[in-house]
């Protein structure tokens, strides 16, 4: 006799009517496409680095921002000298457009490629450690208001209108890192409540002064193999897993529940770990071995990305890697 699962067949839940757009997802969920009526589910996902276009001037210690098709990268050191050097991306090939209105070796920012933020670095001569800060609007960069004291190797992310700036170093360096945290809202720095770890040149992830991941970095100035991971949701900060491999001048990008981080030191590394809200997961590896470069910051995707410039162990570089992570999708026949 037939029983009631062989009559009626089994319930599989469905998530949608379309693919997700972002990824990575849950492997094996089910999808129904609305627009042919196929049932579709995610496989295995996976990351890979591919060669992008090289920057105009190779430079470590450098900013990034916007996205794999949209990037910005400014700033850092050429290949001995600070420089003020700005280039635009356009996922093929890099133009060095208006420079920064200051040199900013060893500085962070994030944003978009039309509207970036530049926070602290270190410049030739006194004072050396810088406090000043400048936003991009897509054609020139503009001063705007200092941080509360100089500071270089600012751990940090979001926009230029919502941005947090945690740690970094300061004049003491290499014997002092501070835990002192600055939220800017697009007109004002004002300090916030200090992180749980003190460390400098620590990679950043997040959209805004209330959402933002800061992991890895250094507690002794001139290395540290820290891999402390701490989420910010605008009033305190709270310690999540630590990345598998440590290290200073990681950089980062995506959300504080989809995070990236790639390269890094001591010594530079080609080493990849995604975040998912609560650990990191070792994936494929940078091509070329680097600390220092410049990163995508767009916010909400651990999808597509890039790691522009860096240092090798031995000399600045140009090479920009770009990472896409991507779901195999299969369509499952019902009739």
């Amino acid at each position: 006799m037939a029983n009631y699962k062989d009559i009626k067949g089994t319930t599989v839940p469905v998530k949608s009517g379309t693919l997700p757009t972002t990824y990575p997802q849950p492997e094996g969920e089910l999808y129904y496409n609305s627009g042919n009526g196929d049932y579709q589910f995610l496989g295995t996902g996976t990351g890979t680095w591919a060669s992008g276009g090289d920057l105009n001037t190779a430079r470590y210690w450098n900013g990034g921002a916007g996205t794999q098709t949209a990037g910005l990268n400014y700033g850092g050191v050429d290949p001995s000298a600070n420089t003020d050097i700005n280039e635009e991306y356009n996922g093929t090939s890099w133009s060095e457009e208006g420079d920064l209105n200051n040199v900013h070796g060893y500085t962070n920012g994030g944003g978009t490629q039309t509207a970036a933020i530049c926070v602290g670095g270190i410049q030739p001569g006194s004072p050396g450690y810088l406090a000043l800060c400048e936003t991009w609007n897509g054609s020139a960069w503009t001063e705007v208001a200092d941080l509360a004291s100089g500071t270089a190797g600012v751990n940090g992310a979001g926009t230029s209108a919502s941005y947090i700036a945690s740690g970094g170093f300061n004049p003491s360096y290499p014997s002092m890192d501070n835990v002192a945290v600055q939220s800017w809202d697009g007109s004002s720095w004002s300090e916030v409540a200090e992180m749980n770890t003190a460390r400098g040149a620590g990679g950043g992830a997040g959209s805004s002064n209330t959402d933002v991941l800061i992991f890895a970095g250094s507690d002794t100035g001139g290395g540290g193999t820290l891999g402390n991971t701490e989420f910010w949701n605008g009033s305190s900060w709270t310690e999540l897993g630590d990345c598998n491999t440590g290290g200073y001048l990681r950089a980062g990008f995506g959300s504080t529940t989809a995070a990236v981080a790639t390269g890094g030191a001591n010594p530079p590394t080609v080493n990849t770990e995604l975040f998912d809200g609560s650990t990191w997961t070792e994936v494929a590896n940078l091509t070329t071995s680097r600390r220092a470069g410049g990163s995508s910051s767009q916010p909400n995707s651990q999808s597509q990305g890039f790691l522009s410039g860096g240092h090798n162990g031995t000399a600045g570089v140009a090479t920009t890697e770009e990472w896409t992570f991507t779901h195999s999708v299969k369509t499952v026949t019902t009739s």
